[in-house]
Parts: structure tokens; sequence; C-alpha cells
């Protein structure tokens, strides 16, 4: 699901909406394949609702990260997490993702759609 970009990289994801409450943070899996015949580093920019914290992960890794680097005509995943505000308004907001090297770059316009915010209180009847 690129919706932009050059042909030197291809960008996918097989869930570009994910939904739930504005309790818990989101993670994206997106696929990044370098179709060049060169091992390239790629730049990682996301942008998010203002006050959201986006962040770029290697998938199964704690680390956050700004680059990546693959190898010639490699496919690897990487994980976009996305943590909204406590207490964000149920909505649909967008983050757009941009992977590039140099001119090239691909784009991936993703979705959070925030269902509410839960609270459960229980009080005895005394």
């Amino acid at each position: 699901m690129g919706s932009g970009g050059s042909a030197a990289i291809g960008l996918s994801t097989a869930y570009p909406v994910l939904r739930g409450s504005s309790e818990v943070s989101y993670e994206f899996v997106l696929e990044l394949e370098n179709r060049v015949d060169s091992e390239t580093l790629f730049d990682l920019l996301a942008q998010g609702p203002e006050g959201w914290e986006v962040n770029f992960k290697p998938m199964y890794e704690p680390r956050l990260i700004s680059s990546f680097q693959l190898k010639a005509r490699e496919t690897r995943k990487l994980a976009v997490e996305v943590r909204p505000p406590p207490g964000t308004n149920a909505g649909e907001y967008p983050v757009r993702v941009r992977i590039g090297s140099g001119p090239a770059f691909a784009e991936a316009a993703l979705t959070v759609v925030i269902t509410g915010t839960y609270d459960l209180s229980v009080d005895t009847a005394s």
C-alpha cells in the first residue's frame, strides 16, 4: 500500500488501518523492499497528529531507529509504533510514513481509529 514514491523502493502493509481505545499503542508492520542493485541506507520519517508519539522499530526488537540499511534486492519488515495521548477523543487519525534514500522515496498512509476511552470504576454498596 505505498501511496507514492519511486520504483527503487517498495513499501507495503497488510493492515493500514488499526482501531481501538486511546489507552493502547498501535503497531503497524511495513515491508520495505530495496529494488536497486546496491546496499542502501534508508531514512525513516513519520508524521502523526500533534501530541502523538510515532517511532520506528526493527521487527521483534525494542530499540527505536531513524534509519534502516538493506542489501541489494533485499526485503525486510519493520514496525511503526504509534501511541496516542491518554484521553484522545474518538475519531480517525492519519499517520504519514516516508522512507527514502537520496531522491528515491516511498510513502504510506496509515490510520488509527480511536473508538473511545474506557474506564471502569467499582464501588461497594456500603
